[in-house]
């Protein structure tokens, strides 16, 4: 037994987040962790890796390869992160360090552990970082060593963060939602990629994910977590086919099946947005298609309308300019040419990354807060309701407005993210990967509020998602873009 983890618990404030866990992963084992944000999955796994907050609150043991990982120095524990165990987390955005290139971040790993990488040369070392880059699927990676995080996409610094877990070739990865970000051709391609080194290296993998697809199809075993605890575990088998807890039922039941939504061909009103040649450039330096006049075009020459009412479906590969788009359509971006025109008031964005986009200095409170201060129609009175009301449309307890960002679970700050869209009455969003983060339950709820708001208030949407059944669910219409062109076509992104 490769990690036997027994009798763990963790409490934050005297809130217990994992409540008496037992789990195991064997050498050469595919271990999955599935259950809804908030049941401790995350916390679990960073407990085995020694990365909670000191406010955390933890007992029971970490056996790995027989030695209790929490019994460890700092620097012996440090000794087996990078090269025994390492970790994909879930939000990349926040895990690579901002102001460090991404060739550095890469090549840390190997200056930390110099007794195996300790006689190598400047050249040998970049060669490799490179190379790993390849290997998680990345075009251009001479480029992108010299690049920062903030210059990528979210699947971009997602396959970033795989490449820093693998480039020490561990004998236990950890992966906390290693696909979320990534359109599913990326994603099997990273799946492939760990079966392959599960299989010739005998590196064992604990797959943290609210994908029940992948985990189904690519975990040897898998654990279901619910309020701290293991409530079932089971072969693929036995969980997806013959599941015993109620809980685990519902969870099956709550996968999207890609049903188009009844009101598909509804008639189209006035527009909201319309989009005319537009065509948006980065320095030449970020170079991921083509130049054009000294500029690296991400967007080249697109044309949308959308209408009252209205949710449009963007789908393409990670990096094809999806997000770049939304920032133009925002006046986000300072390099631009063509017409972006609102026929409404206070367009807003969901971002996909939830934690990057929301202070960590202030409470959810103070956050939801901000928006209203210009809404001098409302006493402070009924923006306190507001933002209850908000807050609990979104499936969150009141609670919450008392916590800080880092105190909740990924699926939490997404819909605090959504919250603050929703409360200052836009009627026109942009919702970039809305409900990456969240678990399927959860997920199901979110995609029924954005379905219920969009009846009631009139409210149109550019939905941009990797997932195919959540866009087909949501949206009237649905664009493919590639290269940074826009098409009705679906294979340009096959």
């Amino acid at each position: 037994m490769l990690l036997s983890v027994k009798d763990l618990c963790v409490e934050f404030r005297d809130k217990v987040a994992v409540d008496h866990v037992n789990f195991q992963v064997n050498e050469n084992e595919i271990v999955g962790i599935i259950g809804e944000s908030g049941s401790g999955k995350s916390v679990s796994a960073l407990s085995v890796m020694g990365l909670l907050n000191d406010d955390a609150k933890v007992s029971g043991s970490a056996l790995f390869d027989g030695k209790d990982l929490s019994e460890l120095k700092v620097n012996e524990r440090q000794m087996y992160k990078g090269a025994e165990i390492s970790m994909v987390f879930q939000e990349p955005m926040t895990s690579l360090n901002p102001l460090m290139k991404i060739g550095r971040q890469v090549e840390e790993v190997m200056l930390l552990h110099p007794e195996e990488f300790g006689d190598w040369t400047e050249e040998k070392r970049k060669e490799k970082v490179i190379e790993t880059l390849k290997v998680v699927g990345l075009d251009h990676p001479e480029q992108i060593v010299t690049m920062y995080p903030h210059e990528l996409s979210g699947g971009m610094r997602q396959r970033v963060m795989i490449a820093i877990a693998l480039i020490g070739q561990p004998r236990l990865m950890i992966a906390d939602e290693p696909t979320t970000a990534l359109d599913v051709v990326l994603q099997d391609q990273i799946l492939q990629l760990l079966k392959k080194l599960n299989r010739e290296l005998h590196m064992a993998v604990l797959f943290i994910s609210h994908n029940m697809s992948i985990v189904q199809n690519f975990c040897d075993r898998i654990y279901v977590m619910q309020n701290g605890k293991i409530v079932e575990t089971g072969t693929p088998r036995e969980i997806f086919l013959h599941p015993k807890e109620e809980y685990t039922k519902i969870l099956i039941a709550s996968i999207p099946d890609g049903t188009p939504r009844e009101d598909k061909d509804a008639v189209l009103e006035e527009p909201v947005l319309e989009i005319k040649d537009f065509s948006a450039f980065y320095p030449k330096k970020k170079k991921h298609f083509y130049e054009r006049g000294g500029r690296v075009c991400i967007v080249d020459h697109v044309d949308l309308t959308i209408h009252a009412g209205e949710c449009v479906g963007l789908v393409g590969r990670s990096g094809c300019g999806k997000s770049t788009l939304s920032k133009g359509i925002l006046g986000l971006l300072k390099d631009t040419e063509g017409a972006v025109i609102h026929h409404t008031k206070h367009p807003q964005m969901i971002f996909q990354d939830p934690y990057s986009s929301l202070n960590p200095k202030k409470k959810i409170g103070w956050i939801l807060r901000q928006p209203l201060a210009l809404r001098t129609d409302l006493t402070p009175d009924q923006k306190s309701r507001l933002i209850i009301d908000t807050v609990t449309q979104v499936g969150l307890k009141p609670e919450v407005l008392d916590r800080y960002p880092r105190e909740l679970s990924g699926g939490m700050r997404q819909r605090i993210s959504i919250a603050i869209a929703l409360v200052q009455g836009s009627k026109f969003i942009i919702a970039d990967e809305p409900v990456s983060a969240l678990d399927v339950t959860v997920q199901k709820q979110i995609l029924e509020l954005f379905l219920q708001v969009q009846r009631e208030t009139n409210i149109a949407f550019l939905f941009i998602s990797h997932d195919r059944n959540v866009v087909k669910q949501m949206c009237h219409r649905i664009v493919y873009m590639a290269d940074g062109k826009l098409s009705d076509e679906e294979a340009v992104v096959d």
